[in-house]
């Protein structure tokens, strides 16, 4: 049984905070967890996640961190963004990279990001990726004949050429 004092610790020393910022993808892939080879996740619903929410969060983790010292000197936080294809909310994820570089003028806490991508969209977004230094985790699964299950949502064509353009 966790104590309130244990779930406190945790939030002053929390070093990850990951943002599920949409449900929707731009592919359909056939292992996917939440494709129709499984019947025990929440139905995909193309929801996107609202700022209110997330800032709602930051905020209470800000006013923690601001009064309370942690393990780590500087305090260190990855801010993560996952999906779906979070790069479809883009637009979430600026805000949120925006909201916390003028919440941390301070220097309360050094920020990294991160975010799991298919990287079909990569190409549209790496300047602003790069810029702020996001740490990129792509999934691919190996060669041209190896990914043949990881296809567009829209024309059902093989996604690899797309992805490996990108990442080139």
């Amino acid at each position: 049984k966790l104590t309130e004092e244990q779930i406190f610790s945790k939030l002053v020393n929390l070093e990850q905070l990951t943002f599920e910022v949409t449900d929707a993808c731009n592919l359909n892939c056939k292992y996917c967890g939440y494709g129709s080879l499984y019947s025990t996740h929440e139905k995909r619903e193309n929801i996107f996640m609202d700022f209110e929410m997330a800032k709602k969060i930051i905020d209470y983790l800000y006013n923690i961190w601001s009064v309370h010292p942690g393990i780590t000197s500087p305090r260190k936080i990855i801010f993560g963004f996952y999906g779906g294809e979070p790069l479809l909310n883009i637009k979430f994820i600026k805000t949120i990279v925006d909201f916390v570089c003028n919440l941390n003028h301070a220097g309360v806490v050094n920020v990294s990001y991160s975010m799991t991508t298919n990287a079909v969209l990569l190409d549209k977004y790496i300047d602003y990726l790069a810029a702020n230094r996001f740490h990129i985790l792509v999934s691919l699964d190996g060669n041209e004949e190896n990914n043949s299950y990881r296809i567009y949502q829209k024309n059902g064509r093989n996604s690899f050429w797309k992805i490996v353009e990108n990442l080139d």
